[in-house]
């Protein structure tokens, strides 16, 4: 549910649309509006929030951070090749499909900083981030690209294996 008065929620819509067929991204359904909110029909992902799982457990162990970081990297690898950074990677964005809690249900979820490349130059150039995942060249404020989603998948890494 996303109140209108505060975004705009038409280009998340428009990349569900187009890319939630992929297995380990959030499934689109559908859309409804009314005055004051947009409500987004996707998957009910009963096994909660990857943070929630580090929180419970500090953190992974090697072999299942890296089974994690496999399946969101290869989701992140579709998104790139289609021209779409997703801009917020991080723990509270991954959620697993139920509560057996397997890496190979995961999906990304909330696409609401996620932009569709289309600059001449390639480069994106509004700072959108969460601060402890946030690339440097976004704080520099020059563009950037799809490389800032690297950054976040670095200390995805870190904080599965070091909490």
């Amino acid at each position: 549910m996303i109140e209108k008065s505060k975004r705009d929620c038409s280009e998340e819509v428009a990349i569900l649309i187009r890319y939630s067929a992929h297995p380990n991204i959030v499934s689109f359904y559908d859309a409804y509006e009314d005055d004051r909110y947009v409500y987004l029909f996707t998957d009910l992902l009963a096994g909660g929030e990857l943070l929630s799982r580090l929180l419970a457990r500090r953190t992974l162990a090697e072999a299942e951070a890296s089974e994690v970081l496999e399946v969101v990297a290869t989701a992140v690898r579709y998104l790139h090749d289609a021209g779409v950074v997703h801009r917020d990677l991080k723990p509270s964005n991954l959620l697993y499909a139920d509560d057996r809690c397997r890496p190979a249900d995961i999906r990304i979820c909330d696409f609401g900083f996620a932009k569709q490349m289309r600059a001449e130059n390639g480069l994106l150039m509004t700072p959108c981030y969460t601060a402890n995942f946030v690339a440097p060249e976004v704080l520099r404020r020059q563009g950037y690209d799809e490389a800032c989603d690297i950054w976040s998948l670095g200390v995805l890494l870190y904080t599965m294996l070091a909490g």
